[in-house]
């Protein structure tokens, strides 16, 4: 079974219509899952992740479930019910195919009833200088103008939509989300005793992009009545969690070192402490890169995923009645607070935060890497110049995967250094959380007084 890249795909997998397309279906359960896999064929599949390396291949189905057959599920293919164990689950309504359940090919006269769009989205963060603030000042509550305000969206990538109930695509580098827009036909009875065929409408997440205005009718775990203006109504199910995200990690050999490289001093067998720490940092780096286009969000620990209530009117109030459609595509209901515990980032199970800041990723990729013994919430910038979980490193030994922290932020370091005569760093590439534009995790080239003066230190193997 040869891959395809589905991004770039022109052909869709949904069967063209028929004089039976638009029949009513009735369908109690929908599901959205995916696999990856590690060769290009598509045969040696691996544990469920999150966390793919990038270049692995990512098969998306979407399950169904119609009344009167419950207990059986329909989707693209067959799958086993060993199968099952193997899917990451992106969403579901209700329920998914459980280990009791069997799930066939479904049939082509619901393969048409039924139209599945896959949807990819990307965190964005805007940077607002300037905006109206409140202050007490001498016991007096006084408003005034300064500092800096984030806005938290996922923007959709209308780009990368992709119809079909399967979906083939490969890993990239960084942190994307992805969910699906499912839609049907039914029939509704009305007050007169006659029935109506309603569209409806499954959103994973749902949206404000497509503007539609929500309102529960709690005649359904998870279903909305949505008024469309013209005195039409359509039923849509959205839901309440959304885990629909995937962070890529880049592949990092192992790290070498210099033989004379003076960390090692004192090792018992110096080659073998070499080898030990080389591992590390080139794992360090790989979970550094899966966070990368995560938002700035000072204090973050996690890979975003939660959006602010509005962008901002004219004064700068947020507020709930100015939502750029254009950009966020999340209800406000998806939006939940999540305190996760340090080197756990990656198992919040569809609850989420803003972002991640400086000192959250140098220490979220260690203790994911491998390095224990934090505390609490982990150290403050400041704090990893001392943190004795690391040692420093002399700038003319410095090697991918070690980190640089000043009083007030951190980075980590990827190659590409160069030492003056007098022993000082004054070029370095990294990958650090940026509070600047574009507010997010990205890979830098600095020549600027932060790698000059930085602390250069390395995590301790353990």
């Amino acid at each position: 079974m040869e891959l395809v890249d589905t991004v770039k795909a022109t052909v869709t997998e949904q069967l063209p219509p028929d004089p039976c397309s638009n029949s009513p279906i009735e369908v109690t359960g929908v599901a959205l899952g995916y696999r990856v896999y590690s060769d290009g064929t598509m045969t040696t599949g691996i544990a469920p992740s999150r966390e793919p390396y990038v270049g692995q291949q990512l098969e998306f189905l979407a399950f169904v479930r119609v009344n009167g057959q419950e207990g059986q599920w329909y989707s693209h293919r067959d799958v086993a019910s060993a199968e099952l164990g193997a899917f990451t689950w992106i969403g579901n309504y209700a329920a998914q195919p459980g280990a009791t359940d069997t799930v066939i090919r479904a049939p082509d006269e619901i393969r048409r009833a039924v139209t599945v769009q896959w949807r990819r989205f990307e965190n964005i963060v805007r940077v607002q200088q300037g905006h109206y603030y409140t202050k007490i000042v001498n016991g007096v509550e006084r408003r005034l103008l300064g500092g800096q305000e984030r806005w938290y969206g996922l923007r959709h990538q209308a780009s990368a939509d992709y119809t079909g109930w399967r979906r083939l695509s490969v890993v990239t580098e960084g942190t994307r989300w992805w969910g699906a827009h499912v839609d049907w036909n039914r029939l509704r009875a009305q007050p007169n005793s006659n029935q109506s065929v309603e569209q409806v409408v499954f959103l994973c997440p749902s949206n404000r992009r497509e503007n539609l205005a929500v309102y529960a009718t709690h005649a359904d775990p998870g279903e909305n009545i949505v008024q469309l203006g013209t005195g039409a109504t359509q039923t849509v199910w959205t839901e309440s969690g959304w885990n629909g995200r995937i962070s890529g990690r880049s592949r990092y050999a192992d790290i070498q070192f210099d033989l004379n490289d003076p960390y090692f001093n004192g090792a018992t067998d110096r080659q073998q402490a070499m080898l030990a720490q080389g591992a590390l940092q080139a794992r360090i780096l790989e979970w550094a890169s899966s966070f990368l286009e995560t938002p700035y969000a000072w204090g973050g620990q996690t890979y975003g995923g939660r959006q602010s209530k509005g962008a901002g009117n004219s004064v700068g109030v947020l507020d709930a009645t100015h939502i750029p459609d254009h950009y966020t595509c999340s209800y406000e209901s998806h939006r939940i607070d999540y305190n996760t515990t340090l080197g756990q980032s990656r198992n919040f199970a569809g609850r989420a935060g803003h972002g991640i800041d400086c000192n959250g990723l140098v220490t979220e990729a260690a203790a994911s890497a491998g390095v224990s013994g934090f505390t609490g919430d982990g150290p403050s910038a400041n704090a990893l110049r001392t943190i004795n979980l690391a040692r420093d490193v002399s700038p003319l030994f410095l090697a991918p995967g070690d980190f640089l922290a000043t009083s007030g932020h951190t980075a980590y370091y990827r190659g590409n250094r160069f030492v003056d005569p007098a022993g000082v760093l004054t070029r370095a590439d990294t990958i650090e959380a940026d509070p600047g534009r574009p507010g997010q995790v990205r890979e830098r080239t600095r020549e600027d007084t932060f790698v000059r003066r930085a602390q250069k230190r390395r995590w301790i193997a353990q």
